[in-house]
């Protein structure tokens, strides 16, 4: 007999249980990722509001901008604080010359 078909049952709970902790991170990523939105869209209405930031801004789709970036970026091999002054800094002053 096989290893794995052995210890079926074992194998059947710890596939079930995988799914409920990968669910549980899926939920915290998404509840960290609404938290990040929200100071975003903070931070962005309060620039407009004392005059630092465009008020012709989109904040809802500046944020998701800002959080696709975000995303992307440090799925790579980039030093974070290296990649925190990028972005900043492209967001900020653009990549116009």
């Amino acid at each position: 007999m096989c290893f794995f078909s052995e210890r079926k049952d074992f194998f059947g709970v710890l596939r079930r249980e995988e799914g409920k902790l990968l669910s549980k991170k899926l939920k915290d990523c998404y509840e960290k990722t609404c938290s990040i939105r929200d100071l975003l869209h903070s931070i962005l209405n309060k620039g407009i509001a004392e005059g630092h930031f465009r008020k012709d801004m989109d904040i809802q789709t500046i944020s998701e901008i800002i959080i696709g970036m975000i995303k992307s970026a440090i799925s790579g091999n980039i030093e974070p604080q290296r990649l925190s002054k990028t972005i900043v800094d492209m967001l900020i002053h653009g990549i116009m010359a």
